[in-house]
């Protein structure tokens, strides 16, 4: 009797305890199912509940999923797929901020890039983002070279190249339409220093002659339709140039 009596006595003491366990334990599975059914979600492209789901789990119980690098990416994923790319690249950041060992931060990368770019719509208003972008999309490039978003890394790049290009030529632009064409002409030189490659070459070559023409710099502006001349540019406007720049000789 004194033995069952102990032992219920320890039952009793124990049970808390065991209701505990098992009450982690249950929660342990609900949190791994949340994980689950959140990656059904996103993949049924149900994103706003996908996105609801993983938010849940990194904000309760993150610790408790086995691949929190993949939470973590898939939570970037479904930000993304909902156009919400400055959320999804703080997703993206946490892969690669957290998990330096994961196989998954060659994917966060190209995706923190790709979410960067797209966030900066704007070329007027965004630079300091698409500069944000560049450095990341180069990094990839750099760190995996023959990975299989390499070729579309180096896109985006080329891509945010001739987005710089194009906030350089609004900038020259706003000062022909104010006729201070010196300035202008400051803007176009550094273009073409700058950004050697850009397929806009002619056209800023154009542009800049023009500016040095209304800027009586008329010797300058002969140089640089030559070198127009010189290229595969439409025959039309050179000898536009050429016509402009005799009327203002005269």
């Amino acid at each position: 009797m004194k033995i069952t009596a102990r032992l219920s006595l320890c039952t009793l003491l124990l049970f808390p305890a065991l209701l505990l366990a098992q009450e982690d334990a249950l929660e342990l599975t609900r949190c791994q199912q949340k994980y689950v059914d959140g990656l059904e979600r996103y993949h049924g492209e149900s994103y706003r509940r996908a996105n609801t789901l993983f938010d849940d789990v990194i904000r309760n119980c993150a610790a408790d999923i086995e691949r929190r690098d993949s939470l973590y990416l898939m939570a970037g994923h479904t930000k993304f797929a909902l156009g919400n790319y400055r959320e999804a690249s703080i997703e993206y950041e946490e892969v690669l901020a957290r998990f330096s060992q994961s196989p998954l931060r060659e994917e966060a990368l190209f995706k923190l890039g790709l979410a960067l770019y797209y966030e900066a719509p704007i070329v007027e208003r965004d630079i300091a983002i698409l500069r944000r972008a560049q450095q990341r999309f180069n990094r990839f490039v750099a760190t995996y070279p023959n990975s299989p978003y390499a070729d579309s890394a180096q896109t985006y790049l080329d891509s945010i190249y001739e987005k710089f290009v194009e906030k350089a030529m609004n900038n020259a632009h706003f000062y022909t339409i104010i006729d201070r064409y010196n300035s202008a002409v400051v803007y176009y030189e550094d273009i073409l220093k700058s950004f050697p490659e850009t397929k806009r070459i002619n056209e800023v070559t154009d542009s800049l002659a023009r500016s040095l023409i209304y800027g009586q710099r008329y010797a300058e502006a002969e140089v640089y339709i030559e070198r127009l001349q010189a290229t595969s540019y439409d025959e039309k406007k050179v000898q536009a140039l050429k016509e402009m720049l005799e009327k203002k000789r005269e």
